[in-house]
């Protein structure tokens, strides 16, 4: 028979404080009430053609407060078509696509920081232009 207290000594923490934190940017998504039936999962194309990207974990996470293992370089949050199918597709009508896209400005925002008032730097050179300013 397993020892369940040697179970819990090798579980991850739950960090409930992300949550909170982060409800504000995520908006009215309502993540919390998710039941996880996979629903957004049947019919995600990035998921059917994509490496590891599944709508209802992203959902989890966000949920549980584990939002920011999402958060990294090479996340799996930029595999999403913003196809909105996990959005039609589910039963409590939540939209998954909404909090995708949130966290997606969320890594946006820690690679890039917004900063109030400033303007574009026109020292920066772009190559396809041979050396003048980049034009946004």
């Amino acid at each position: 028979m397993p020892n369940p207290s040697s179970d819990r000594n090798n579980a991850a923490p739950v960090e409930f404080g992300w949550h909170p934190e982060q409800a504000g940017e995520l908006g009215d998504t309502w993540a919390n009430f998710c039941y996880s039936c996979g629903a957004c999962l049947s019919d995600c194309l990035a998921a059917k053609h994509g490496i590891g990207f599944n709508p209802r974990d992203i959902m989890l996470k966000v949920r549980y407060g584990l939002g920011t293992k999402l958060l990294v370089g090479n996340s799996i949050l930029w595999q999403c078509f913003k196809c909105d199918n996990c959005r039609e597709r589910c039963p409590q009508e939540l939209k998954p696509v909404d909090v995708i896209s949130a966290l997606r400005e969320m890594l946006a925002d820690l690679v890039h920081p917004k900063d109030a008032g400033a303007s574009p730097d026109a020292s920066t050179s772009c190559p396809e232009t041979d050396g003048d300013a980049c034009v946004n």
